[in-house]
């Protein structure tokens, strides 16, 4: 169904921003080489394979995704890195493995509910819930990327 979303959208001169989880988005590169105005985002919440099952337990791994980003941009294909939420992690190993992958990162907090909270505090990580948390870690990736000239939205405020 999303090939056939693609081939309609072909056919209009409007931007295209497909965001997902999926590596399986790499099957449609030969339809978004013929886009004009196309971006492609996968979502990348951690840089530790751990923590993302905790989070995201069936979901494609992170290494899958960062190798999707590196092949689309290797192909001409401008990327994104969405990392949302942001969860623990450490900030200066993402920020390296999404180098030379992503024209531009996105960053935000999720809101949290009872539910995740409850997640947090199973496996011990309330600290991580913290807003000095996530304006540190904001602050980080931002410099990292920045540094090496990719765009760098914080959607949340600092």
């Amino acid at each position: 169904m999303t090939r056939q979303c693609l081939e309609a959208l072909l056919e209009r001169p409007f931007p295209v921003d497909i965001l997902t989880r999926s590596p399986l988005v790499l099957r449609d590169l030969d339809l978004f080489k013929c886009f004009k105005n196309l971006t492609v985002g996968l979502s990348i919440g951690t840089d530790k394979e751990k923590i993302k099952n905790i989070f995201e337990r069936h979901s494609p791994t992170i290494d899958s995704r960062l190798e999707a980003l590196g092949i689309l941009h290797g192909q001409g294909i401008k990327t994104y890195a969405f990392i949302g939420p942001l969860l623990p992690m450490d900030p200066i190993a993402l920020a390296e493995k999404l180098t030379s992958r992503v024209d531009k990162v996105l960053i935000d907090r999720l809101n949290y509910s009872n539910k995740t909270k409850a997640l947090y505090l199973r496996e011990k990580m309330e600290s991580y819930l913290e807003q000095e948390y996530f304006l540190g870690v904001a602050a980080i990736l931002r410099d990292r990327l920045e540094k090496k000239n990719i765009e760098v939205s914080i959607l949340f405020s600092l």
